[in-house]
């Protein structure tokens, strides 16, 4: 079928070229732009599409995200409002934290140099065909049968995936200002001008939402919410029985246990506060009673004192835990490394 669905942009739109260009070659002859040393078998590259863009447990959990995030692929700052509200932009390569936010920081994920590479979308993410037409000269080019090529689902998921990825570069970089903070953050190529990639984005700028793969109707999502909602309804593709975080905020103990004073801080100032007034409010009283105020004001004091005391225990408990843990840890690896 020649000529059918063609990638999102041109063939002199691309911002990649291959080292030699010849869309005579067959598949296995064109290496990965930017993968020198991966190979470019059909299992393989299917594996490298999925490590570079699949985002699993996001799919799973979309049935469920309207209630933690604002369903709107174009919900996504440019890169400059990002700076503007104190976010610093943290390089990742994993694509399920891609326009992930947590506090002053956002996640994003660079460009693959394979998706900005016309030849890349014919070989590896259009359905199957023994023939293409070179998008800008009309010819028509003989490539190798559709049975040497990854197949037509795993290719549609992949295409789907790539698009609404491009997709949110067209929101994060829409002046020459965000070209310029994603270019010094290694997130698209160095040698592309600003002109060439407002030329390659915009053909992706007006896909619609069945055009990208579930995940991209939504844009950036707070990871608060995310690790609020896989405890909330668990994804299996997390594999863990009882998960917490979606990816933790915290990775070392210190930061851990600092983000539990500013509540503990709130929660005792509030009943210093309380205690206090009951304090105002017997010897405004004087000699005279009320008991059931009395009645309250005890137990209240008694249930602080108790709730202090538990805390204080859980904290030390905690610490004791995190030693062992550690030890075991230790003694473990050393045990694994004598056996080697």
């Amino acid at each position: 079928m020649i000529g059918r669905d063609p990638p999102p942009f041109l063939i002199h739109q691309q911002l990649i070229a291959n080292e030699q260009e010849n869309l005579d070659n067959p598949p296995h002859n064109q290496d990965i732009p930017n993968e020198p040393l991966r190979s470019t078998s059909r299992p393989l590259v299917e594996s490298f599409l999925q490590q570079e863009l699949e985002t699993v447990v996001l799919d799973e959990l979309y049935p469920h995200l309207w209630l933690f995030a604002k369903k709107d692929g174009g919900h996504i700052d440019a890169l400059h409002q990002h700076i503007v509200k104190g976010r610093r932009i943290i390089v990742t390569e994993d694509p399920a934290l891609h326009l992930v936010w947590h506090e002053d920081i956002i996640y994003v994920k660079p460009l693959p140099h394979c998706l900005l590479n016309f030849s890349f979308w014919e070989y590896y993410l259009l359905p199957g065909t023994g023939q293409v037409i070179d998008n800008l000269s009309g010819q028509q080019h003989q490539h190798v049968p559709v049975l040497n090529l990854p197949s037509a689902g795993a290719l549609s998921s992949h295409r789907l995936w790539a698009q609404g990825f491009l997709r949110t570069y067209s929101y994060l970089i829409k002046h020459e200002s965000d070209f310029i903070l994603a270019r010094d953050a290694n997130l698209i190529p160095t040698s592309t001008s600003y002109r060439a990639f407002q030329i390659f984005i915009e053909s992706f700028h007006g896909l619609v939402d069945f055009q990208v793969t579930k995940r991209y109707h939504y844009g950036q999502i707070r990871l608060t919410r995310l690790n609020l909602a896989v405890r909330l309804f668990r994804p299996s593709s997390l594999h863990r029985w009882l998960p917490w975080y979606y990816q933790k905020p915290h990775w070392h103990t210190t930061a851990y246990f600092h983000s539990f004073g500013p509540p503990l801080l709130f929660i005792f100032a509030s009943f210093s506060l309380i205690l206090s007034a009951m304090q105002v409010v017997f010897a405004a009283l004087g000699p005279r009673t009320w008991e059931a105020f009395v009645a309250v004001s005890w137990r209240f004091s008694v249930a602080v004192v108790v709730l202090q005391a538990l805390v204080g225990i859980a904290a030390v408990l905690g610490f004791v835990i995190l030693i062992l843990v550690q030890l075991h840890f230790g003694i473990r690896m050393r045990l694994k490394a004598n056996r080697g």
